[in-house]
């Protein structure tokens, strides 16, 4: 039995009138009289007593009014509910952050903020290496990622926000013979004279960069950001990077520009690759687009 049929039945138990109740369906006269005539013969007993002048519910229509009414409600409450349900499925976006981004100052109120302005979407949260995050972004291991990159780097391909353009600096234990001597501007000679420390994931970006042709001493590889930060403190290399990363303020370490020639920003951003057409990506980055300024870093 098709439900439609139920439905006819009960707009005609309404009208009492093949025209009227033709016309609240939007079908023809003559359709409705063979959808009631199919569902008659479907139950086996007359609905309506017709004349060329009335339209009446037999006994068995009545009875079919009130169970048939009970099922079509029952069928609009299931509807509703599936489409409740769907309107509120989650949608999981996977979101890379670069950890060492000051989180109370950036991190917390883009994520707060994506979370408010998209309740149905859940975030799935992974915090990675630069390098890391923008190849996750390209394989779709990630659909957005907050990172920092800077000038050196190719990001054609990949939509962007930006939050903030921080020149890197060179930056010291406060104990370091720089800072001692009462520098306040360091040479390309100082820095030749002295070593560094990198990440190691610079060891493989681009040749251009300033990771890769900087005059310097011996260089020093590390895992990660946070062991460079304590090797600052107890040691006497030198490592470049912008002062925006979390924990930074109140560490003990002292910072200087680069020289002109080896001047060079970080941004710090919202990415995601052009590839991705999730329209929860679209519309997150076009509401952090328009709302930027909010979590610009001071």
């Amino acid at each position: 039995m098709e439900f439609r049929r139920i439905e006819y039945f009960l707009v005609l138990a309404q009208e009492l009138s093949f025209v009227r109740a033709a016309g609240r369906l939007c079908i023809t006269p003559q359709a409705l009289t063979k959808q009631i005539s199919l569902l008659e013969d479907e139950l086996g007993a007359k609905l309506f007593d017709r004349t060329t002048r009335s339209v009446k519910l037999t006994r068995t229509g009545m009875k079919c009014v009130q169970k048939f009414s009970y099922l079509k409600s029952v069928y609009d409450d299931t509807l509703e509910s599936v489409r409740q349900t769907i309107s509120r499925e989650t949608k999981l976006i996977k979101m890379g952050i670069f950890s060492p981004l000051p989180r109370n100052e950036l991190v917390f109120p883009v994520l707060e903020a994506i979370s408010d302005a998209f309740p149905n979407v859940e975030l799935e949260i992974h915090a990675d290496d630069m390098d890391s995050l923008k190849e996750g972004l390209y394989t779709g291991k990630y659909d957005l990622c907050i990172t920092n990159a800077h000038d050196y780097q190719n990001w054609i391909g990949y939509d962007r926000v930006n939050f903030k353009v921080t020149p890197a600096q060179i930056v010291v234990s406060s104990n370091h013979k720089w800072v001692k001597q009462g520098k306040t501007q360091i040479t390309e000679e100082d820095m030749a004279a002295e070593s560094i420390l990198l990440l190691e994931v610079n060891n493989a970006q681009e040749k251009d960069s300033f990771y890769r042709v900087v005059k310097t001493g011996e260089r020093h590889y590390v895992r990660d950001f946070d062991t460079m930060l304590m090797m600052l403190n107890v040691g006497h290399s030198y490592a470049v990077f912008p002062p925006v990363f979390n924990d930074f303020v109140g560490s003990n370490v002292v910072t200087f520009p680069l020289p002109d020639r080896y001047a060079f920003n970080y941004r710090t951003m919202c990415a995601c690759h052009k590839s991705n057409q999730k329209p929860e990506v679209l519309a997150i980055m076009d509401f952090l687009r328009k709302n930027r300024k909010q979590f610009q870093l001071s």
